[in-house]
C-alpha cells in the first residue's frame, strides 16, 4: 500500500480505530516518520496520532471488544491511561456491566490512575520564582500556561494605594 493510500485510510472516519493505529505505526516504522510529520500529512495534531498509537498497547480482550463494537473508541482511549492490565480489564468489565458513558469511564480511570497529567502546569522552579516576587514585592502575582504562551500576571488594588504600588513596581522594573 503506497503512502497516499495509507494516509487516505487514516483520514477516513469509517476506518476501524485499530486499523488506523496500525497504519500510523507502520508509517512511523517503515517510512521513518515522526508523530509531527504524520500529523502534518493528515492534517491532525500530534496528540491525535499519540491517541491512536496508545490503542495498540491495550490487552487483546479490549482490542477485540473495540473491533466488535462492544467498546467505543472513546472508552478504549480512556483505558490507555491505565498501566496495569488487571485494572484495564476491571474497568472494561464495569463499562459493559453498568453501561458507563465515555465521561464516566474517564472519571473511573482518573480515580485509579497512578500518574496524572496536569495541563497548564508551569514548571516548579518558575512557580517558586513568581512566589518570591509575591513575597518580596508584596504584589499579587500569577503564572500559568495557555496554549502556546506562558502568562505572568501582576494584580494591584484599585485606588491610590494600588497606583503607588504599580508606580513603585514599574520604577524597579525599569
Amino acid at each position: 500500500m503506497d503512502l497516499t493510500r495509507k494516509l487516505a485510510e487514516i483520514k477516513d472516519k469509517k476506518t476501524n480505530p485499530l486499523v488506523r493505529a496500525t497504519l500510523i505505526q507502520e508509517l512511523s516504522l517503515t517510512k521513518n516518520l515522526g508523530k509531527k510529520e504524520i500529523a502534518y500529512l493528515i492534517g491532525k495534531s500530534p496528540s491525535y496520532i499519540s491517541n491512536y498509537l496508545r490503542l495498540i498497547s491495550l490487552p487483546e480482550v479490549i482490542k477485540d471488544a473495540l473491533l466488535s463494537g462492544i467498546l467505543s473508541e472513546g472508552h478504549a482511549r480512556a483505558l490507555t491511561f491505565l498501566e496495569e492490565k488487571s485494572e484495564i480489564i476491571q474497568i472494561f468489565e464495569d463499562i459493559v456491566r453498568y453501561s458507563y458513558s465515555v465521561r464516566e469511564t474517564e472519571r473511573k480511570v482518573d480515580q485509579i490512575r497512578k500518574t496524572k497529567r496536569f495541563y497548564g502546569k508551569v514548571a516548579d522552579d518558575l512557580q517558586s520564582l513568581v512566589e518570591s516576587l509575591k513575597t518580596q514585592w508584596g504584589i499579587e502575582t500569577n503564572i500559568n500556561r495557555r496554549k502556546s504562551q506562558i502568562v505572568l500576571r501582576f494584580s494591584f488594588p484599585l485606588g491610590v494605594v494600588g497606583m503607588r504600588k504599580l508606580k513603585s513596581f514599574l520604577a524597579r522594573l525599569l
